[in-house]
């Protein structure tokens, strides 16, 4: 109880989660993080490093949050000069403003005049992130760039079987 949990990796290789907020701060140019306990970009660059070894790998992160992971990427690929893509997914989860933990993400929000979801702090990082890998690596000429998808509604419609008459 009340013990972080510790990792194999040193702090120094990978960062910890109050590196991440720091380097959030700064790209957010915030003094409060919008996000709660953000994953640091060194840790996800050494696991993609590990885990993609092939330059032109698709990382897939189905809980995008922050966009650690895209900016992760990023940052691999001006690295070593890879080609790897990333598909990253992030519900538009609405942020409450009378939410204490949320109440800095929802002002960041208001501030940029977008809608008040994780989504948009998402793309508004990523956006950030690729201005800052191409100004901190002038050479690297990969790309940085990311297409949004919208979840639309579905034309299926629900079946609702009558169980007295099944064959209907």
């Amino acid at each position: 109880d009340g013990v972080k949990a510790k990792t194999l990796w040193p702090h120094k290789e990978v960062g910890s989660n109050d590196t991440a907020s720091r380097e959030i701060k700064l790209l957010f140019e915030c003094s409060d993080s919008p996000f709660s306990f953000p994953k640091p970009t060194t840790l996800l660059s050494r696991i993609i490093e590990l885990g993609a070894k092939d330059n032109d790998a698709l990382v897939l992160d189905f809980f995008a949050g922050s966009g650690t992971t895209g900016h992760a990427v990023m940052v691999q690929n001006a690295t070593d000069g890879g080609n790897r893509r990333y598909i990253l997914v992030q519900l538009p989860e609405p942020l409450d403003p009378e939410n204490k933990d949320q109440k800095t993400a929802a002002d960041f929000c208001d501030q940029l005049g977008k809608s008040r979801t994780i989504a948009e702090l998402t793309k508004q990082r990523l956006r950030r992130a690729a201005a800052k890998v191409k100004a901190d690596n002038p050479m690297f000429a990969g790309d940085t760039g990311f297409r949004v998808f919208k979840l639309d509604n579905s034309n299926i419609r629900a079946w609702n079987p009558n169980p007295d008459n099944l064959e209907e």
